[in-house]
């Protein structure tokens, strides 16, 4: 879901390396996703061979974190929040308020 408005942002290369990034992360804290790896052009293979297990869901979860926290980390929570309710419109602004420093 993410993939269309990141490859605006950066390009299909430039959404494909972050995804790649945040694969590589992913993969030491989730060897589920040992198998997966980005195509050239940004798409994500692999995991439709992996079993649906309960550890595949959580590599995918562990994945989707890291890309996010690499996207606050390049362009800052805020347009992370802009891409995020672009790719999940359903989800609210109020869901996707950005963190204050006062906030835990």
């Amino acid at each position: 879901m993410l993939r269309g408005p990141l490859t605006k942002l950066a390009g299909t290369v430039g959404f494909a390396s972050l995804l790649s990034r945040a694969l590589m992360i992913a993969q030491r804290q989730a060897p589920a996703l040992a198998k997966w790896h980005v195509g050239a052009d940004g798409v994500l293979e692999g995991f439709s061979d992996a079993p649906a297990a309960e550890a595949t869901r959580q590599g995918g979860m562990i994945l989707l974190s890291e890309l996010l926290s690499l996207l606050v980390t390049f362009i800052g929570e805020p347009l992370t929040l802009r891409l995020m309710h672009e790719a999940w419109p359903k989800l609210t602004l109020k869901t996707l308020t950005p963190r204050t420093e006062a906030q835990p």
